[in-house]
């Protein structure tokens, strides 16, 4: 039995696997490629990698971002795969107001197991941020919340 492809780009019919065709092997997409590394281009081999394993390519891009602020993290991808199979953390990740997130319940402290929790984009920015209405200026005005709760102004959140 043949496995199927999860991938909605298909394989371009007719295309020749040689050195000598530098165009990615999906349908519809004419970026380069990598010459002799990959039959795909960048965009399409992220693209794939994250249909293949959400919770693998979710689990990396934590630890990048972690790495990047300076976080430490020390969560194995086994006890991250548990953790999102228990909150539905994989089904649920996404941009929107009300997709989720993982946040860290104690700021003071890095990625470490049992300090992560699933708050919804909404409320993972209500727990940073103070809002109001300024009429004087006719718009919302945010206010970063310190970790001792102290306010120091500031126009926009993002």
């Amino acid at each position: 039995m043949q496995a199927v492809n999860a991938c909605q780009h298909r394989p371009k019919q007719g295309h020749q696997r040689g050195a000598n065709n530098p165009v990615c092997a999906c349908e519809g997409c004419k970026r380069l490629r990598p010459v002799g590394k990959s039959r795909y281009c960048f965009s399409c081999q992220y693209r794939r990698k994250r249909e293949r394993n959400p919770i693998a390519f979710a689990y990396g891009l934590l630890r990048r971002h972690a790495r990047e602020r300076g976080k430490s993290f020390t969560i194995s991808l086994a006890y991250f795969e548990a953790f999102c199979h228990a909150t539905q953390y994989h089904t649920g990740a996404g941009r929107t107001v009300n997709a989720l997130t993982v946040d860290r319940i104690d700021t003071t402290k890095g990625y470490e197991p049992g300090n992560l929790q699933v708050l919804s984009n909404a409320a993972n920015v209500r727990k940073y941020w103070n809002y109001e209405y300024c009429y004087y200026a006719q718009r919302m005005v945010f206010y970063q919340r310190n970790a001792s709760n102290d306010l120091s102004g500031s126009d926009c959140p993002f």
